[in-house]
């Protein structure tokens, strides 16, 4: 394989003439640095016009007839290697093009071919060392362009199309599943709706290793969760979106968890599944309200206060409540937010949400901050990160959240305590908030709790960057976690 520039020189050398850069690119661009394509398309330079061949390769939708010159052709050439191998490498490799994203592990294959994970392991290295996929940096295989193309060419014309379809839904359940898995390993608590599953082994063991799977991951569970749209499987299409949700607002990913979300908005909708439709709106307007699009966020939420309130066994109301309280926060509507937060709470507290209570109790007391009711912020706040709390656990994101709630309540206060000489206890609790979101690389949000009485050298000794420490001194604003 040649990178672009290695590119450029072989088929320079090969070219009969010069050419110009730009139709050079585009050439070497519809070979993707395969030498034989190069070869290929340089041989049909001396019989076509540099700039003709050029048009092609920028307009073809079938790159695997453009490159071709009467005597040869890359597709024979991988045709060649697909005829040699047996029965089951072959179906394998058909399989991998209908894969939706981009690289990918033994895990999805075992997924897509319903094997177990030792088998398909042992199938991509027979496929590797036939030359027809490759390692990449990241120890995860992968496909030339061109292979792609034609490893989808041979799923149209050797498999079924049950078995395709069959395929692909194994893939989205497989997602689906471990998306859930490991949301669950992160943020143990959350309301989450059923996930049926697979059986397949999970390919990560803790919170961390979980984070770091997402993260990995992200574009080919983007990818399954708009497969499952283009395909009909509405159900999965939106509880993908739904398990994708709390590492998209972890990470900030805003276009994916936007894009998902409007996919599975789409399918709740032409599923008529008044569940789904809820719990996405709400997610859907959670996003919305992240970047400051207060009013199409509002939207969502009124939706499903006015028309989807018993959804979800009136689990969506009480979300719908505590962030349509939200979005009054932002509005300066404090007395309003305080009631919303308020009711829903006694949802919350019915149905027996325990993490969703905790959630609402710390937004109660932002409210209560800006009302100026100090001792019944401290009051709530401390509540709220009494129930985070598990034992035996490094503090949570919501708990890291609720302590930079609760060092603005002491400050406002007048009581940034330090029970002794030397201890510092404000500190050293701000110090272990700013480790919980640093965990996760959210500088800013590990930045949240410094104030311009903090010490500048605790926020150090906490690892956080100089860079992730603006001047502006506002209060903590509103955020809703996840519910």
């Amino acid at each position: 394989m040649l990178s672009p520039d290695e590119g450029v020189r072989f088929f320079r050398a090969a070219l009969d003439g010069e050419g110009e850069q730009a139709h050079i690119d585009q050439i070497v661009g519809l070979c993707n640095g395969l030498p034989l394509a190069l070869t290929i398309m340089a041989a049909r330079s001396q019989v076509s016009p540099i700039e003709e061949l050029a048009s092609s390769a920028r307009n073809t939708r079938n790159r695997l007839a453009e490159i071709a010159d009467g005597e040869r052709s890359i597709r024979s050439a991988f045709e060649i290697s697909y005829l040699a191998l047996p029965e089951h490498l072959r179906r394998i490799l058909g399989m991998l093009g209908l894969h939706p994203g981009g690289d990918w592990t033994a895990h999805h294959v075992a997924a897509l071919a319903d094997l177990d994970l030792a088998t398909a392991r042992r199938y991509l290295e027979r496929l590797v060392n036939a030359r027809l996929i490759e390692r990449n940096s990241s120890q995860r295989f992968e496909i030339h362009d061109l292979i792609g193309d034609f490893a989808r060419l041979k799923a149209d014309s050797d498999l079924s199309a049950a078995a395709r379809d069959a395929a692909r839904s194994r893939l989205i359940a497989w997602s689906l599943d471990m998306v859930a898995r490991a949301d669950e390993a992160i943020t143990p608590g959350r309301y989450r709706p059923p996930i049926e599953p697979t059986g397949h082994s999970v390919p990560f063991t803790d919170e961390a290793s979980a984070s770091a799977w997402l993260a990995a991951e992200q574009k080919n569970l983007v990818a399954a969760c708009q497969l499952a749209f283009d395909t009909g499987a509405d159900s999965a299409c939106w509880r993908l979106a739904a398990m994708l949700r709390g590492h998209f607002f972890l990470t900030k990913q805003w276009d994916d968890w936007l894009a998902t979300h409007t996919w599975a908005l789409a399918a709740a909708e032409r599923a008529r599944d008044r569940d789904g439709e809820a719990m996405t709106r709400n997610n859907l307007g959670l996003a919305l309200m992240e970047i400051g699009r207060l009013d199409e966020a509002d939207e969502h939420f009124l939706i499903v206060l006015n028309r989807l309130a018993d959804a979800g066994d009136g689990f969506a109301r009480a979300n719908a409540l505590a962030n349509h309280a939200a979005i009054a926060y932002c509005r300066g509507e404090y007395e309003r937010s305080l009631r919303l937060n308020q009711e829903a709470l006694t949802l919350y507290v019915e149905r027996r949400h325990a993490r969703n209570q905790a959630i609402t109790l710390r937004s109660i007391g932002l409210v209560e901050l800006e009302l100026g009711r100090h001792e019944q912020a401290v009051t709530h706040l401390t509540m709220a990160l009494q129930m985070f709390s598990v034992p035996h656990r490094p503090i949570s994101l919501d708990g890291a959240m609720a302590v930079n709630c609760l060092g603005e309540a002491w400050l406002r206060a007048g009581t940034w305590r330090r029970p002794s000489p030397g201890s510092h206890a404000g500190s050293r609790t701000a110090a272990t908030a700013a480790a919980a979101t640093r965990r996760r690389g959210r500088y800013v949000d590990s930045a949240r709790w410094r104030s311009p009485r903090a010490d500048q050298r605790t926020r150090e000794s906490a690892g956080v960057p100089r860079s992730a420490i603006s001047a502006d001194s506002a209060p903590p604003r509103p955020r809703r976690s996840p519910a």
